[in-house]
C-alpha cells in the first residue's frame, strides 16, 4: 500500500448525486438530505455532519459520507475531504465524524498463529490507520472529540446512514435497530 491517494479529477468522478453510496463512492447533502451505504464489511466508512453560523449567508453541504475501499487511489477518500475543506472554507464547522471499520481479528474464524491470517489483519489495520489519520487532521486532529470509530467483524455487513436530522447511525445489516455513534469507542 503505497499510499498514493486521487487527483482532483478522480476525487470529483467518484461522486454520486443518490442517497445511496456505493463503494468508492462519496456523497453530499444539506437540509434534510438523507445519505447511506450498505453491504460494509472489508471497508472504511465516514460519515461527517457539521453546521454553519447562525446567521450566515454561507450555504452548503452539511453531511458527507464515503464508502471507501482499500483500492488505490482512494477518490472517494479524497472527494469527501476535499468537499469538507470547501464546506470549512464556507464558514461550516464540523460537529462530529464516525468512521466505522472492519477488524480481520474479530472474525470467528480468526486465527493468530495463521499467518495468512495475520497478514490480512495487518493489511486491513495498514488500510484503517491511514483512512482514520486523514479523517482525525481533516475535523481538528489529535485529540478532537469529534471523531468516534465503531470496530466490526469484518465479516459482518454494517449499515452507516445520515438521517433528515444529520444524525449518524449505524447497524448490522441483519440487525433490527440503530446503534448509537455518541456511545462508540474513540
Amino acid at each position: 500500500m503505497s499510499g498514493h491517494f486521487a487527483t482532483a479529477q478522480q476525487a470529483a468522478d467518484a461522486h454520486t448525486n443518490n442517497d445511496e453510496v456505493c463503494m468508492d463512492e462519496y456523497g453530499t447533502g444539506s437540509g434534510t438530505d438523507i445519505l447511506y451505504t450498505v453491504g460494509l464489511a472489508t471497508c472504511v466508512r465516514v460519515a461527517v455532519t457539521g453546521t454553519y453560523p447562525a446567521g450566515s449567508r454561507a450555504r452548503g453541504n452539511d453531511r458527507f459520507l464515503a464508502h471507501i475501499s482499500d483500492a488505490e487511489p482512494y477518490a472517494a477518500l479524497q472527494g469527501l475531504i476535499n468537499s469538507v475543506n470547501e464546506a470549512k472554507r464556507n464558514g461550516m464547522k464540523v460537529d462530529k465524524a464516525r468512521v466505522v471499520v472492519g477488524d480481520y481479528s474479530l472474525n470467528p474464524n480468526f486465527n493468530p498463529n495463521n499467518a495468512r491470517h495475520q497478514a490480512n489483519d495487518e493489511e486491513q489495520d495498514e488500510f484503517t490507520a491511514k483512512v482514520g489519520s486523514s479523517i482525525l487532521a481533516l475535523v481538528g486532529g489529535s485529540g478532537s472529540k469529534k471523531l468516534k470509530r465503531k470496530t466490526h467483524a469484518e465479516k459482518q455487513a454494517y449499515e452507516l446512514r445520515i438521517d433528515g436530522q444529520k444524525r449518524i447511525q449505524f447497524k448490522w445489516e441483519e440487525g433490527a435497530t440503530y446503534e448509537k455513534s455518541d456511545s462508540e469507542e474513540d
